[in-house]
């Protein structure tokens, strides 16, 4: 039988998508006047950004593989392409990878039983450049961006042996896809103890105090590396209001309130740039992109020649095996997967029930993925609502020439 498409899910076309079309009228161009354009501002070509680039524009075309899913009730079958999975470039898996990340963070890591603050942590312009130049001062900035709010709400419960939630989320850019190099961080207003106890601090917790010890503890760390000089530490010491450094803590997200928590840590992983924002022609060479309003100068968005743009997403494309999100404390691996120093009991003296098997967050993750942003399932038939499963992946040049969608629906398939 035939192989359409769901009537429920509905692939989207990749190649109507204007990056994919900016890409395909300018990468091969910037390739060749890279070194003498962008070279001495940008640094050398980086051989992951071509793999990133050709991966991209494979993603969710139906030439080079899909998968086939089945239905053994009605034997309603459809094909899906593959993603790319690349980082920071395909707004499509950065969707994919910002909604399994939410699930795990709620379902797997954060309780729901205290308050959180979303925290943004940014250092100023002057030192931005040398973090992107040297990465691994990142993961030290966000360090001690932990380190500096433990200390504080350590101060609020003297005598408590706990840690609180902290799961940081390094952002390489910035609302114009500029290089800026900050830290969204969700922080829980509760200490959380070796035997299970949650310590709760008020929710009108002061942060202010963040700013000032965060920029003197970054400076330390900074000169100790020679990342800078004496004498620009110093500088940068002597300005007013924290030296361009700043610990913004206004996002407040209630006990219980799951809505809010799943907006904010959503927020917090969101993608360098947005397809509603993006216009381009095809053939032009510049593109438009809408930014926020900007106070400044009262504008909306940013003319650049398309190159600029491109350039501008490698240069934010995380290298391979770069960690852009660590979790710290009570959120850190070690810690939730450690067993308590006492056993827990409820009330009465009974001993709790043994906790639950962690679920297997990779299985199903591409369905799971476009139910929680769209609300389809597309393993429910649209025929006979029954399960639907993925029998086969078609890597194969001859087979795709055979099954693809636009030859599909002049051939008779049989399920064998």
């Amino acid at each position: 039988m035939d192989c359409p498409r769901a009537l429920s899910f509905r692939p989207r076309v990749p190649r109507a998508s204007p990056l994919y079309q900016l890409v395909q009228d300018h990468f091969e161009e910037l390739k060749c006047v890279y070194a003498e354009r962008f070279e001495a501002t940008c640094g050398p070509w980086q051989e992951h950004w071509t793999a990133t680039v050709e991966a991209f524009m494979r993603c969710g075309d139906w030439h080079f593989g899909f998968a086939r899913v089945w239905c053994f009730t009605c034997k309603h079958s459809f094909l899906t392409a593959f993603s790319c999975g690349a980082r920071a470039f395909c707004p499509s898996c950065e969707a994919k990878r910002r909604a399994l990340w939410t699930e795990h963070l709620l379902e797997d890591v954060l309780p729901r039983e205290c308050s959180f603050r979303m925290l943004v942590f940014t250092v100023p312009r002057c030192i931005r450049p040398t973090l992107m130049r040297r990465r691994s001062l990142l993961g030290v900035v966000s360090r001690i961006a932990y380190e500096t709010t433990l200390r504080l709400l350590e101060r609020e419960l003297p005598g408590v042996d706990g840690l609180p939630y902290f799961v940081s989320s390094l952002q390489l850019w910035g609302n114009s896809i500029n290089s800026h190099p900050h830290l969204h961080c969700l922080v829980s207003l509760a200490l959380k103890s070796r035997d299970g106890t949650l310590h709760h601090l008020p929710e009108r917790l002061d942060l202010s105090p963040l700013a000032e010890e965060f920029r003197r503890r970054v400076l330390a760390a900074l000169r100790r590396r020679d990342a800078i000089s004496k004498e620009h530490a110093a500088r940068i010491s002597s300005w007013e209001h924290s030296g361009g450094f700043s610990a913004d803590g206004s996002v407040m997200i209630p006990a219980g309130d799951s809505e809010a928590l799943e907006r904010v840590t959503a927020y917090i992983l969101r993608p360098p740039l947005s397809l509603s924002r993006l216009t381009y022609v095809p053939g032009s060479s510049t593109a438009i992109y809408r930014t926020p309003d900007t106070p400044v100068t009262g504008g909306n968005f940013i003319t650049l020649d398309a190159k600029e743009l491109l350039v501008r997403l490698l240069c934010l494309v995380p290298r391979p095996g770069e960690c852009l999100i660590r979790y710290y404390g009570a959120a850190s691996s070690t810690w939730r997967r450690a067993p308590p120093t006492q056993p827990i009991v409820e009330e009465g003296g009974a001993p709790a029930p043994p906790a639950a098997a962690r679920p297997n967050r990779r299985s199903g993750s591409w369905a799971r993925m476009l139910k929680r942003v769209y609300g389809i399932d597309p393993l429910v038939c649209p025929r006979c609502s029954s399960k639907m499963s993925v029998i086969a992946f078609i890597t194969e040049g001859e087979v795709i020439e055979i099954l693809h969608p636009e030859n599909v629906s002049r051939r008779s398939l049989k399920f064998r």
